[in-house]
């Protein structure tokens, strides 16, 4: 099984303010931000022999050239994309999971593994972390979405259920690419038709839900596509769970740190960082390094 993961820095029109919570990627401090991707890549080298970066200029130049992470790809492709606006940041993910030949887990790069995933994930045709259910921001961007653009009846036809799935793209992959191809190309033909009247949204960043994960489980839905989920039971918003950095490698194998409060989180991240110093210490001292010469 590859795994991939992304990271497109986006384009850099924005305020000095912008620019730095961009490069800090929703962190506390830049400091964290570097500490995620090198857990996150080596823990996922621990166990897959292929990790395949998708990047661009900016990306290829922070992980590979400064931190020489230890991926057995790159594909510095993603600069292409800098015409889109950068609220729209899951651009880069779709981007990657459209051009994959191969089955493939996509991994975030605030995802850490402390065993390969199960056989069942790995074999599965469409895999992801789990399924989200009445998350409310989907429904609230939704019906802003479907009163400024014409998005397809089968997206808007769940809003009458008095239940709204999803799921989280943690991890999203598997063996059916014919499927996936045409997931990314529903999307970016949305977006790209769109996109002017998508940013419009009163939280342009919480679109992108709609068009990575939403989009995915009800088209998924629509052509009868199971979905093997690595936790099965649907998750109504609190991810705590997801958090216990404490608890591995003996009672959790996968931990993510999603989300602003656990990004942010002093007592989370000092685990994260000692994680890094005692399973990679090479790699902890190199960051002490960069950080100390403000190379970063």
């Amino acid at each position: 099984m590859k795994i991939v993961q992304t990271l497109w820095s986006k384009p850099a029109e924005q305020s000095s303010e912008q620019v730095f919570d961009r490069l800090r990627g929703g962190w506390l401090d830049k400091r964290y931000h570097l500490i995620s991707w090198a857990m996150s890549c080596l823990s996922c080298r621990r166990f897959y022999d292929e990790v395949e970066l998708v990047t661009d200029a900016a990306g290829q130049a922070l992980l590979i050239d400064l931190l020489d992470l230890p991926y057995t790809s790159i594909r510095c492709e993603l600069d292409q994309l800098n015409h889109y606006h950068p609220s729209l940041w899951a651009m880069g993910k779709l981007y990657a999971y459209g051009i994959q030949d191969q089955p493939f887990l996509h991994i975030d790069s605030d995802v850490y593994l402390w065993a390969r995933f199960r056989s069942e994930i790995e074999q599965a045709g469409l895999a992801v972390q789990n399924v989200e259910i009445n998350h409310s921001y989907y429904r609230q961007v939704l019906e802003q979405l479907n009163e400024r653009i014409a998005l397809p009846q089968w997206m808007i036809a769940p809003l009458q259920a008095d239940d709204l799935y999803s799921i989280n793209a943690g991890i999203l992959g598997g063996h059916d690419l014919e499927f996936i191809q045409n997931y990314v190309q529903q999307a970016r033909g949305l977006i790209d038709k769109h996109q002017a009247a998508i940013v419009g949204v009163d939280n342009p960043g919480l679109t992108n839900t709609i068009f990575e994960q939403y989009l995915f489980y009800q088209l998924a839905q629509r052509e009868g596509r199971p979905i093997v989920c690595y936790y099965p039971d649907p998750d109504p918003g609190d991810y705590s769970y997801l958090a216990h950095l404490y608890a591995v490698p003996q009672r959790s194998q996968y931990v993510h740190l999603i989300g602003k409060g656990n990004k942010t989180s002093p007592l989370l991240l000092e685990q994260l960082e000692e994680r890094l110093r005692q399973e990679f210490p090479d790699y902890y001292y190199k960051i002490e390094a960069l950080l100390a010469d403000q190379l970063v």
